[in-house]
């Protein structure tokens, strides 16, 4: 299988070049895409593309410092996950879903035990009072 990655290395190189360049994101979206197979069950395919990177990475002068380059400079630019994104690495609203979740689950727990300290009753031996917060899944002892 032969994948054409020539272009997208020089011209990866060229923005390299520049000493006030804005480097083009989209050019690892195209990587990613001429290697993502049709199929993503197809073993064969996905072996044969890679093959083909690893191979036109091996064959082309500078290839890999000028693919290592450009994607660095990339990361550090950019805001890591909408790139992964973009590329379709990362699934953005699965990653917004969960980190808003877990950061919910964590600022909820903190603000219930903020506003219901303040409902302990010392006569019932430091229990919370269940009407303080209307949750009463939590017990302090």
């Amino acid at each position: 299988m032969h994948i054409n990655f020539l272009d997208l290395f020089q011209n990866m190189q060229h923005q390299l070049e520049q000493p006030r360049a804005v480097l083009d994101e989209n050019l690892l979206i195209e990587l990613v895409e001429r290697i993502r197979p049709e199929d993503s069950r197809n073993t064969e395919e996905i072996e044969a593309k890679f093959n083909a990177f690893i191979r036109a990475l091996l064959l082309t002068p500078n290839a890999v410092a000028t693919l290592q380059t450009f994607t660095l400079r990339i990361i550090n630019r950019y805001k890591q996950t909408g790139l992964f994104s973009d590329t379709g690495i990362l699934s953005l609203d699965g990653f917004w879903n969960q980190l808003n979740q877990r950061l919910g689950v964590m600022f909820t727990f903190r603000g219930h035990m903020k506003t219901t300290s303040s409902a302990i009753n010392p006569k019932r031996g430091g229990d919370l009072s269940e009407g303080a917060s209307g949750y009463s899944g939590v017990q302090l002892r």
